[in-house]
């Protein structure tokens, strides 16, 4: 079975156990899922490098703290083997849905602290919607059990030659877009539009030696990783892009951290906030939970001006050795058409933010970055809607 006949498989499946679930909200649960698994294939196939097998694998538990801080240090994140994907599986008809309860808790609890910028609350949309997968502790039960046993046919390791866990990831959340109608704008931009962004931004910032994207409305990451992906291209060294996301609504904040990491970006390049720079309606500063750390927090960041239209400021920004890179015309006609101008001005939960908590733009080796990276035509469209809250990609 290829790739493709694999998700088509997989989002048939998917669909119809959402049963009433709008699809909007069950992404949130297969996707939860997908980079759980994800996260628990990484650390055995790690351990078994390290020389655990069958016999010792279940001395991995969370009283042995030796063990706990050596999997931390070099993974960043610690899962016990009762909490393994692979467990879940091997349980059979004794799989209950607790066991996922606890494991969830366990994972935030036990997170690297140099790596909670990345993983930090990662699953809460996922460990507080389970309720909604059924009445009754065995009805969730069955369709947490159902979910495991439909997507442990996904590659994790990429043995294949070529990203299946990636295709499949993005296959799922375009058709889950598709079937949310207009609120698949929250967290998707079609594949083809993102591609051509990602060609268009990648060329005119060939020859860099540093690379720094931003996208201000994040949603599932996808555009920032076409991006990068094409970036990586050009250069040959992936490992000097480094990427910053702002999304506003908590569970799409979160899947951009997910797809992030999934794709083998490193935690010390990923910078994320969960918030929104547009100002508060009292004209105090901007809100939200910014995923970060004070050692990166003196790069650059984004213009808070609200006339800004938000349709317009996804881009990228580069190191004061680099250039940046404007959006073109394409970027801003197809955002303003997959938000149509809907929505209402909000405010994400969570502690104020002050503006300087995110990377700050450099202006000792050149000028700053300009304003809005709008077009005329565009702009006169869309200054009227400013009161619009930002998508995502």
């Amino acid at each position: 079975m290829n790739k493709q006949q694999l998700a088509a498989r997989i989002w048939a499946s998917a669909n119809e156990m959402r049963s009433k679930i709008e699809a909007s909200e069950y992404k949130d649960y297969i996707l939860g899922f997908i980079f759980y698994k994800f996260l628990s294939e990484k650390e055995e196939a790690w351990l078994r490098e390290q020389g655990f097998d069958d016999d010792s694998m279940p001395m991995v538990t969370e009283e042995n703290q030796e063990v706990v801080e050596f999997v931390r240090k070099n993974i960043g994140y610690f899962i016990a083997y009762e909490d393994l994907y692979s467990t879940w599986l091997a349980k059979g008809p004794d799989f209950d849905v607790a066991d996922v309860t606890e494991a969830l808790s366990a994972f935030s609890r036990l997170v690297n602290p140099d790596h909670r910028h990345v993983f930090d609350r990662i699953f809460e949309t996922l460990e507080t919607g389970l309720s909604k997968l059924g009445d009754t502790s065995g009805a969730r039960t069955k369709a947490i059990s159902g979910l495991l046993h439909l997507i442990r046919d996904i590659p994790m390791d990429g043995r294949q030659g070529y990203d299946v866990l990636g295709y499949i990831y993005e296959y799922l959340i375009s058709n889950f877009a598709a079937n949310a109608g207009k609120k698949a704008g929250e967290f998707y931009t079609p594949h083809e539009v993102s591609v051509l962004m990602s060609e268009i931004i990648a060329g005119h910032l060939q020859g860099r030696t540093e690379i720094q994207i931003y996208d201000p409305t994040s949603g599932s990451g996808s555009l920032l990783i076409n991006i990068g992906q094409a970036v990586a291209r050009r250069t040959g060294n992936a490992g000097r892009i480094r990427y910053y996301a702002q999304e506003l609504k908590e569970n799409t904040y979160n899947l951009t951290r997910m797809n992030l990491v999934m794709r083998g970006i490193l935690p010390d390049n990923i910078t994320t906030r969960n918030g929104d720079t547009r100002p508060t309606p009292s004209g105090g500063t901007p809100r939200g939970r910014t995923s970060t750390r004070a050692s990166r927090a003196s790069g650059w960041r984004p213009s808070p001006r609200p006339t800004t239209p938000s349709c317009c400021t996804t881009s990228t920004t580069c190191s004061p050795t680099a250039s940046c890179a404007s959006s073109s015309r394409t970027a801003c006609s197809s955002e303003a058409a997959r938000r149509g101008r809907s929505g209402a001005t909000s405010s994400s939960a969570g502690t104020s933010t002050r503006s300087s908590d995110f990377p700050q733009t450099s202006s000792s080796a050149r000028a700053s970055p300009p304003s809005s990276w709008c077009c005329a035509r565009c702009e006169t469209a869309t200054t009227s809607s400013s009161s619009t809250p930002p998508g995502a990609s």
